[in-house]
């Protein structure tokens, strides 16, 4: 599923869904737009040119036991944006 900000009116961000494998990744660049990844099980790695995270997960609802890799590519970093930065609940 992929909704980009002209399809949704959003100024910004678009909205995709991905089902990965164990193992498997997914690479792609932001462009000019934002970008934030919302886990709903298993754990990522993420590789961009903004830095680096290992051992993402979703914190929130019953532990499964899934696992998913992730690489996300960046073309260039947005002007005006703050830094980068992992965010948890609470």
């Amino acid at each position: 599923m992929s909704i980009t900000p002209e399809e949704a009116g959003w100024d910004y961000i678009s909205f995709q869904v991905r089902r990965l494998e164990n193992g498997r990744f997914w690479s792609f660049a932001s462009g000019e737009n934002e970008l934030a990844i919302v886990i709903l099980s298993g754990n990522i790695a993420v590789l961009s040119n903004r830095g680096q995270w290992q051992g993402i997960c979703r914190t929130y609802g019953q532990a499964r036991r899934r696992h998913c890799t992730c690489r996300v590519t960046a073309n260039l970093p947005s002007p005006g944006f703050p830094p980068t930065k992992t965010m948890t609940p609470g």
